[in-house]
């Protein structure tokens, strides 16, 4: 089961400045917020991996859970900021691709200002 089954099967909260929040709540806050979050929930789950392993094997159910926090924290701050790179990289497509066309348009316009008059008329008439 993935990490977002078990989050949402253990109705698995965030605790945040703002109050308590559901695994699906990290979408909508800001990423600055979301990377706060996740660096407390790793500094959480990484005290409960100090213990030895005779407490790791009498772990708590609440440390299982700082884990998943941080996992569910920590691949959503991932995944969200693909999606910021991948906007950014699309905008910066659609704006050399209209660079290439404003050349392109030019090179016909240049070319159309080289050809002969008459078949510039010709080609006229045959757009009526």
């Amino acid at each position: 089961m993935n990490i977002f089954m078990r989050a949402a099967k253990k109705k698995l909260r965030f605790n945040t400045d703002r109050g308590t929040l559901s695994a699906e709540c990290l979408w909508d806050i800001h990423l600055e917020e979301l990377n706060a979050l996740t660096v407390e929930l790793k500094d959480v789950a990484s005290k409960s991996d100090d213990s030895g392993y005779l407490e790791a094997l009498t772990a708590k159910a609440s440390d299982s859970d700082d884990k998943l926090r941080f996992q569910v924290a920590e691949a959503t701050i991932l995944a969200r900021v693909e999606e910021v790179k991948a906007r950014e990289q699309s905008a910066e497509n659609k704006q050399k691709r209209e660079r290439l066309l404003a050349i392109i348009a030019s090179k016909e316009a240049q070319e159309l200002e080289g050809t002969d008059i008459d078949a510039l008329r010709a080609m006229a008439e045959d757009l009526q």
